[in-house]
């Protein structure tokens, strides 16, 4: 007689013993044991309504934004520390309350003020960027002005070997610009523009980056990459100097 291939033989094993665990019931079980297959097979137990189920996902969502709410006010006081360890200036917390804007106006009311030893012309900060200075001073608020006000004008430098002096300002409202850079001095993109020592601003607050450089008769007009939009702030640091 001739013998049968091996591979014939396995495979009628192989039937068999799929036919025994189908008589069994046993493949229902199996398959639920392996973790890629068993969610076809595993039937959804949940009893709750769409309703439950949505204010499940509302909660988590409530909760998700408290998160991002706390990482942000951890990343203003780190920011704070920085800038006290920096500068020796201990930073006044400033919520703010209103915002009072037009086409050449930006400015803002914050929740302190004389009674927490604000003093107008001392400088704002967030995230270790300068946005302005106080301008009105009355013991309970005050009113900041930000960079981009048309009558803000800040002594700044550009942040090299040899710096450079001019004044960051904003004529449209929108656009930060440094203007009285000579055109001889070397300067490039992408150079830190900080602030020049005052008698109420401090050397070195960061003002932005070089993003642009158009060349005049005498002077660079140098346009900030600046990463801050005034219009979404919620809260400020005020420099107490």
């Amino acid at each position: 007689m001739r013998k049968q291939p091996i591979s014939l033989i396995l495979a009628g094993v192989i039937l068999l013993i799929i036919g025994a665990l189908v008589l069994t019931g046993s493949i229902p079980k199996i398959v639920q044991k392996l973790p890629l297959i068993k969610p076809v097979f595993a039937q959804n137990q949940s009893n709750e309504s769409p309703e439950q189920l949505q204010s499940k996902i509302t909660s988590l969502e409530s909760e998700l934004a408290s998160l991002l709410y706390l990482k942000s006010e951890n990343e203003l006081l780190k920011s704070a520390i920085v800038t006290k360890n920096d500068t020796g200036i201990t930073p006044i917390q400033a919520k703010i309350v209103t915002f009072d804007n037009d086409f050449t106006r930006s400015s803002a009311t914050v929740a302190v003020g004389s009674k927490e030893g604000v003093r107008v012309n001392q400088p704002v900060i967030y995230l270790g960027y300068l946005v302005g200075q106080v301008k009105e001073v009355s013991e309970f608020s005050s009113k900041i002005q930000f960079l981009n006000d048309a009558n803000s004008k800040i002594a700044v430098q550009i942040q090299t070997d040899n710096p450079s002096q001019g004044i960051l300002k904003s004529e449209y409202g929108n656009v930060l610009e440094v203007n009285s850079v000579p055109k001889l001095d070397s300067i490039a993109k992408d150079q830190n523009i900080i602030t020049t020592p005052t008698e109420t601003i401090p050397a070195g607050l960061l003002a932005g980056k070089i993003k642009d450089i158009s060349e005049g008769d005498l002077f660079h007009r140098i346009i900030v990459d600046y990463p801050i939009n005034f219009y979404q702030l919620t809260e400020v640091f005020i420099l107490k100097t």
